[in-house]
């Protein structure tokens, strides 16, 4: 039983890892993990936030029977709890996927290299490590070749101009929100949501 409180202490930390913004221990000032961030560590340093991002998905994936265990199953049967326990896996599998923290089967290396390359490109270079992270996963576990990735990081770059754009949208002329939705709706029928899809 001690375990498993501690290992869902460790589960419940790493998930606010997704939510609070990372901050300096020595001056409190939030630091963003971007690219020139990333670009300005040393290999080790790299190495270890990779061995922790992937203790993060394990743990993540460990969270639903961690979680069934602390809390009372009266009444309920082991095909029942069996049930529970298979579901919360799906979900939890699908969650580490789409923010890919599902790399366990990687080697630090190949990870590091290329997140390295991936932050090459200038279009990503602020963008924070956990918005990369998918696109490592995709790059590495779902077979993405450099032409889908390039694809993949162009819709991410159109979707956040409309992000922006609908920021704004109450103060737009109906001809400009006709427009903006049109352009929104052909970016949504794009070839690169299927590539989106295997996360």
């Amino acid at each position: 039983m001690k375990k498993i409180l501690i290992k869902t202490l460790m589960i419940f930390c790493t998930v606010l890892l997704f939510v609070i913004p990372s901050q300096s221990i020595g001056d409190m000032k939030t630091r963003v993990l971007d690219g020139y961030y990333w670009s300005k560590q040393s290999f080790l340093w790299k190495l270890g936030f990779v061995e922790g991002w992937i203790e993060a998905g394990i743990l993540l994936e460990e969270l639903p029977i961690a979680v069934l265990n602390l809390v009372p199953q009266e009444g309920s049967s082991i095909k029942e709890i069996g049930r529970q326990v298979q579901y919360q896996r799906k979900i939890a599998k699908g969650f580490s996927k789409e923010k890919g923290v599902e790399l366990y089967d990687l080697t630090f290396d190949q990870i590091v290299d290329t997140i390295d390359r991936v932050y090459s490109d200038p279009r990503v270079k602020t963008w924070e490590i956990n918005e990369i992270m998918p696109l490592i996963r995709g790059r590495l576990k779902e077979g993405w070749t450099e032409k889908d990735q390039d694809e993949v990081i162009a819709y991410k770059i159109k979707e956040r101009e409309f992000s922006k754009k609908f920021e704004k949208f109450d103060l737009m002329s109906e001809s400009e929100k006709e427009k903006t939705l049109k352009e929104f709706r052909s970016l949504k029928k794009t070839k690169v949501l299927e590539l989106l899809e295997t996360y």
